[in-house]
């Protein structure tokens, strides 16, 4: 299998799909993947940017993606206004879709600035949580998917393949190994 870390820049998909505003995540690997069914391992929006896991394992894709295995995915997050320590606490009661989210860990990093862990992934999930306490998010980027962490020697839209032992970690964290 095929296992690849991708910085996301903003305005690509992550998806394989093309379309007429954004392409998909697939260009930036050019040709060296041509002919495998590769695919994203859960979603960032267009407009987010950061790490994007990339394999051809379905079952592992499966799992770090699946709430069941309560994955976690960091993010860093750039609000439009301030927020308080009170109103970060506030996130855990917002409940997007009915239920609240799986918040793992807040922690304010500077005034308009938030770091937030979820064990899940639902649409534009970070966003909304913001949104119902009054904030909007300029800028979201993923640093984290389970064990596996953002490479900082990595630039928007550079990649490169996972070592054994990052693999090994990922499948061990979804009970793979």
């Amino acid at each position: 299998n095929v296992y690849i870390m991708l910085y996301k820049p903003k305005g690509y998909l992550s998806t394989t799909e093309r379309d007429a505003k954004y392409p998909s995540f697939l260009e930036l690997l050019g040709e060296h993947y041509s002919g495998r069914k590769l695919f994203s391992v859960g979603r960032l929006d267009a407009d987010a940017e950061g790490l994007l896991l990339i394999t051809d394992d379905g079952l592992l894709a499966h799992r770090l993606a699946h709430p069941r295995w309560k994955v976690e995915k960091e993010y860093e997050v750039l609000l439009d206004e301030d927020v308080t320590p009170e109103e970060l606490e506030r996130l855990r009661e917002v409940k997007p879709d009915g239920k609240p989210a799986d918040i793992a860990g807040l922690k304010r990093e500077g005034r308009a600035r938030v770091r937030i862990t979820l064990r899940e992934g639902r649409h534009h999930i970070v966003k909304r949580l913001f949104k119902a306490i009054g904030r909007n998010v300029i800028s979201l980027k993923r640093t984290r998917i389970g064990p596996l962490k953002l490479d900082e020697n990595l630039s928007q839209g550079e990649w490169r393949e996972l070592s054994q032992e990052e693999v090994k970690q990922l499948k061990n964290s979804v009970k793979l190994g």
